[in-house]
């Protein structure tokens, strides 16, 4: 027996698939319905009608043998809630630069996906649309994105290379929580904070580099990243959050420039511990502030604050000698 197709008003209302290989190139439909193969176990190779213009939620969820899809070459293509999640044998997305929206959990699971090319066409991602892809390995984020959801790609654990264009200006909560290959990412000016948990469990992550647009570094931003040793704040964080930098043993000093004013909650980690981080500071003004915002915040027995600038009396020294310097010697004669 055949597959059977049936099309109604331009959607893909019903199929009764008897092989491998579904092909609706030649189905004039513009969306494939809900549900529509949700957990078969005969499809393997999808083939998309020119003419589609939405996967709605949950169309080919958990078909755990598929592996090929093919979008249509030309047109937009929006994929909703749970489109392919759980496709765990799912490797390869063609035409995927044609895709102009990925709903939440969209490709959640899909273990074996191991590269996708998001185009210039497409404008949102939803929450974990890419979560628990254990094999996807590069990525790029788009400054055209108008959403992007929290945890897109949370657990992606093989990705290594992330691309953040020029001109965005944010990013999302959790947005690479458990991301544990990720070692350096290169973060744009422009971006204005790091979100909550962004960098969460990033087990081989060892340094970062923060613009001078970030404004504050939010709750959990670094926690538990097991190998982070650098990180470089610019002028212009005011906020470190709650737990931002807890449970990090490999940070063994931060310098924290003077517009920092407020630490959350165990910034540092809570308790006491015989290594400690190193913070930096400029001057003794900062050092007694920031000492004090370590003790208030639960950080303090797991800090130890340093001055790494000039202190008073040598900048006291600097100013005499300058004003020597400057005048003129027939005065100084006298």
């Amino acid at each position: 027996m055949k597959t059977k197709i049936k099309v109604r008003k331009f959607r893909v209302t019903r199929v009764r698939l008897r092989e491998e290989k579904l092909d609706l190139t030649n189905e004039k439909a513009l969306s494939v319905e809900k549900n529509l193969l949700r957990g078969n176990k005969i499809l393997a190779e999808l083939l998309l009608p020119s003419t589609l213009c939405t996967v709605k939620s949950g169309a080919f969820s958990k078909c755990h043998h598929l592996k090929t899809v093919v979008l249509p070459t030309e047109g937009n293509v929006g994929l909703s809630t749970d489109a392919f999640a759980g496709c765990s044998a799912l490797t390869h997305v063609e035409n995927s630069q044609q895709i102009t929206y990925i709903g939440k959990n969209a490709f959640a699971d899909c273990v074996s996906l191991t590269e996708i090319f998001l185009g210039k066409s497409l404008r949102g991602i939803g929450e974990n649309a890419f979560s628990g892809c254990e094999q996807l390995q590069k990525i790029s984020i788009s400054n055209r994105l108008q959403s992007l959801g929290s945890g897109a790609l949370r657990n992606c654990a093989s990705l290594k290379q992330v691309t953040v264009e020029e001109g965005r200006e944010q990013l999302s909560a959790e947005l690479f929580r458990g991301c544990s290959s990720l070692r350096e990412i290169e973060i744009p000016e422009g971006i204005e904070n790091m979100p909550r948990g962004i960098f969460r469990d990033c087990a081989s992550l060892e340094q970062i580099r923060l613009p001078s647009s970030v404004k504050s570094v939010d709750a959990s931003a670094f926690r538990g990243c097991a190998l982070l040793n650098r990180v470089e704040l610019s002028l212009g964080v005011k906020r470190i959050g709650a737990m931002a930098f807890a449970s990090a043993p490999m940070l063994k000093s931060i310098a924290i420039p003077h517009s920092v004013t407020r630490l959350g909650f165990g910034a540092f980690g809570l308790g006491f511990s015989k290594e400690k981080t190193r913070v930096e500071v400029e001057n003794e003004y900062m050092k007694r502030r920031m000492r004090r915002l370590l003790v208030l915040c639960g950080s303090g027995g797991r800090t130890t604050v340093v001055q790494t600038g000039k202190t008073l009396e040598e900048r006291k020294r600097e100013r005499r000698r300058a004003t020597v310097e400057q005048t003129a010697v027939h005065l100084t004669d006298l």
